[in-house]
Parts: C-alpha cells; structure tokens; sequence
C-alpha cells in the first residue's frame, strides 16, 4: 500500500473567511468557554493534577485520580472537579458545532491542508 494514506488526513484548518456576525459570536463563546476551562485547572491543580473524571466514589469517598495514582478528597471538591471537566469539554463542544452551523449557512469558510 504504500506510504500514502487512501484518503488522505487534513493536517490544519484555516478560517479564509467570516462575516461580522460570526466572529462577534464565537470570539464571546471561545472567551466565556475560556474563562470556563480556567477553574478546571485551578480545581485539578489543587487536586495535585488528578481529576473526578478518572476518579470513582467508593463507600462514600471521593477519589481522584491521575496516571494511576488516587487520591481521596471531599465530596465537594470531587463534585467541583467532574461538573468543571464536563462543562469545559460541553463549551469546546459548543464552538466547534456553532463553528459547524455557521459553516454549513456560508457565514464561514474553512481553508484545509491534507497531507499527502
């Protein structure tokens, strides 16, 4: 087969074009989903790096964990740090699917560079 992929992998995205409309709404959305991912790693650095996503609930304690190490918290600082991890992935999500509406109505133009 070769060193060449079949269909090949796109390596970048480049926005060529936007209206003013587009880059009003998501410059606010990619700020507010910005200044929601801070606290979550505020969270995970007072959890020593680990977090509730990778962690589990036992017996009525809280674990964090992190490259395989666990470490027990309080209830409150476990909940912090699930509900912060999945509000800043739901924000990356909603810039990206916004990014995808917006290109399906023609407000915005991706550039793409496949590798070859």
């Amino acid at each position: 087969m070769g060193d060449k992929m079949p269909f090949g992998f796109v390596t970048s995205f480049t926005i060529r074009c936007q209206s003013k409309r587009t880059k009003w709404i998501v410059g606010v959305t990619v700020v507010l989903a910005g200044l929601n991912f801070a606290p979550l790693w505020i969270v995970n650095y007072m959890n020593g790096g680990a977090s509730a996503v990778n962690g589990y609930i036992r017996n009525a304690h809280y674990f964090v964990c992190s490259h395989g190490t666990c470490s027990e918290v309080s209830k409150q600082m476990w909940e912090r740090s699930y509900w912060f991890a999945y509000s800043a992935v739901g924000g990356l999500l909603f810039v990206v699917v916004m990014l995808a509406i917006f290109s399906a109505k023609g407000e915005v133009i991706f550039d793409s560079t496949k590798s070859s």
